[in-house]
């Protein structure tokens, strides 16, 4: 009945992944083997939401951190096996910013 649908666009976000040179970090993202992180893989990194509420919100966690040792720790190992068994610390805005 002569309806029209307008999208508005209310808000626009982004997110930057930086490592320090010669970090275990850099050597696990600079690998060829590994070939970056996926969308799902940030989400993980970033969340504070333990891996049974990701996977009750559809992240398929086997496929997330393949390589997870259970110890409650994000750690690039979690993630690939080519990377060393050292903590994630994501840093960021929070979360009203």
């Amino acid at each position: 009945v002569g309806l029209r649908a307008t999208q508005l666009v209310a808000g626009v976000d982004g997110l930057a992944v930086v490592v320090g040179a010669g970090t275990a970090a850099h050597g696990c993202l600079t690998n060829p083997g590994v070939g970056g992180l996926t969308l799902a893989q940030l989400r993980w990194i970033f969340s504070g939401l333990d891996d049974a509420r990701l996977a009750s919100e559809g992240l398929h966690m086997a496929s997330v951190a393949p390589h997870d040792d259970a110890d409650g720790i994000k750690e690039w190992s979690d993630l690939f096996n080519e990377c060393e068994h050292v903590p994630i610390n994501p840093y960021g805005a929070g979360d009203q910013s």
